[in-house]
């Protein structure tokens, strides 16, 4: 990861500098703009890693844009009942702006044979509140329940907070 984020810090002080006129032309005017093309560049880098929490084996990764953590998608393994792939939205200040998780298990059920389920939920925030949600649990349309939307905010803030951390786990 380190020679990636190397290579687009590296490119991006390229272009600002070819922007600005190349090397040859290197007075303060050109050293002032290119300092002004790399501060206005957006810096947009990639992070991952594994952990585990409880029976979840967790696969992440995160997308870093200015510093800040946009995106982050897991891929978990449930034991060997199920998968799940989440991907969680945030603005640059940490705030969650969307959630989208399909995951398929295995559904325990009396009357009948452990069987696969699918289940896809999708949700976007606005500030404290959810703008929009939809949940189908095998194709059929299914509401989100109040406890699942607080699991999500928790996660949110969780995952956001382990992986600002620099000892997070990582690949």
């Amino acid at each position: 990861m380190f020679r990636l984020r190397h290579t687009l810090v590296l490119a991006l002080s390229a272009g600002a500098l070819f922007a600005c006129g190349g090397t040859d032309r290197a007075t303060s005017d050109s050293t002032t703009a290119s300092s002004a093309a790399a501060a206005t560049a957006t810096m947009a880098t990639a992070d991952s890693g594994a952990m585990q929490d409880g029976d979840e084996n967790i696969a992440w990764t995160s997308n870093i844009t200015d510093g800040a953590i946009t995106e982050i998608t897991e891929q978990v393994t449930f034991g060997t009942d199920g998968t799940a792939k989440r991907v969680l939205r945030f603005s640059k200040d940490g705030a969650l702006l969307e959630y989208t998780e399909t995951r398929t298990q295995i559904a325990q059920q009396s009357d009948t044979s452990p069987a696969p389920m699918t289940v896809a939920m999708q949700l976007t925030f606005a500030g404290d509140s959810v703008s929009s949600s939809s949940k189908t649990v095998d194709g059929a349309n299914t509401p989100v329940r109040p406890y699942e939307v607080e699991n999500i905010r928790r996660h949110a803030t969780s995952i956001l907070e382990r992986l600002r951390t620099p000892s997070a786990p990582r690949n």
